[in-house]
């Protein structure tokens, strides 16, 4: 099984829009999923803390 990367981030985010823009430019896949900090607080969730625990978006988890 090959790596992946998998993206999390808020469309309107200048910081996922830096990250998505260096994956693009390395020429890295990545599946990127939403998550809504503004109007359902996602990052706050227990199971976003498990992904990054400073709750903060972007996060770029990468798989072996």
């Amino acid at each position: 099984a090959e790596n992946r990367a998998i993206l999390y981030a808020f469309w309107l985010s200048s910081c996922s829009w830096r990250v998505r823009a260096a994956l693009h430019l390395k020429g890295i896949p990545y599946e990127e999923r939403s998550i809504d900090i503004v109007k359902t607080n996602q990052q706050q969730t227990e199971q976003f803390r498990a992904i990054n625990p400073a709750q903060k978006v972007p996060a770029l988890v990468i798989v072996f």
